[in-house]
Parts: C-alpha cells; sequence; structure tokens
C-alpha cells in the first residue's frame, strides 16, 4: 500500500477536522413509550469530538428494532446489535 492509499483511507470528521475511527457505539432509542439501548453498534467515530456516523444499512436495522419494540410494548430493552 503506498501513502496515497493510506492518506485516502483516513476519514476525517465533517464536525471537527479530527480522525474518524470505525468502532461500536451504545445507541439509545428514547420516545415518550419506551426506551431502547441497542449496544455494540457498528459505527464511524471522531476521536477528537465524539460525533459518530452510522451506516445506512445499519441504520436501517435500528429503525426495524425499535419498531419490533413498539409492537411488543416493552418500555425498557437492551439489545446486542447484530449485524
Amino acid at each position: 500500500m503506498n501513502i496515497k492509499e493510506i492518506i485516502d483511507k483516513i476519514m476525517i470528521c465533517p464536525i471537527c477536522k479530527g480522525e474518524m475511527q470505525t468502532s461500536v457505539i451504545n445507541f439509545p432509542i428514547d420516545l415518550k413509550t419506551h426506551f431502547v439501548l441497542i449496544k455494540d453498534v457498528p459505527a464511524d467515530v471522531c476521536e477528537q469530538c465524539g460525533e459518530f456516523f452510522i451506516d445506512d444499512d445499519v441504520h436501517i436495522q435500528l429503525e426495524e428494532i425499535d419498531e419490533s419494540t413498539k409492537k411488543s410494548n416493552i418500555e425498557f430493552e437492551i439489545i446486542k446489535f447484530a449485524a
């Protein structure tokens, strides 16, 4: 891998221009009717400011989890994310 390929792979935070790293986060969904904490969600996280970004595919899965908890009338739940 040459230096250009390495530089092209470095992700820069659009908020603070810090370096982004692929990691996992705990993602809370807090609505009036229920609270869900989804653990180990893959995301790109800024090492400087902590801002995170989630891929579209992951976001769709998070929405599906949210909808399923609404239907089950669960008020509080902790779920481990499974890709």
